[in-house]
């Protein structure tokens, strides 16, 4: 598991970043920050039930080897710098 610190701070952000992320052959969680909240990272429902002020964790389970870069630019196109995680 890698886990990598994203911010999905309105609704546009979540609504990409799920568009995003369905298109990836991937298994992952995501959490706010601070708690240990998790949902599932594709469940559209389970992000606008979190607080979007906070960043998040992404937590990659599992994926296909084929998918790195795809996974790498989801990762690049939503973090910062730091990493709270």
């Amino acid at each position: 598991m890698t886990m990598h610190q994203i911010y999905l701070d309105n609704a546009n952000k979540v609504t990409n970043f799920i568009q995003e992320i369905t298109a990836i052959d991937l298994d992952a969680d995501i959490r706010p920050a601070n708690s240990h909240f998790t949902v599932d990272a594709k469940s559209i429902m389970g992000l606008f039930a979190m607080d979007l002020t906070q960043p998040m964790c992404l937590m990659i389970n599992s994926f296909e080897p084929s998918q790195q870069t795809r996974i790498q630019n989801l990762i690049a196109h939503f973090s910062q710098k730091e990493n709270a995680c």
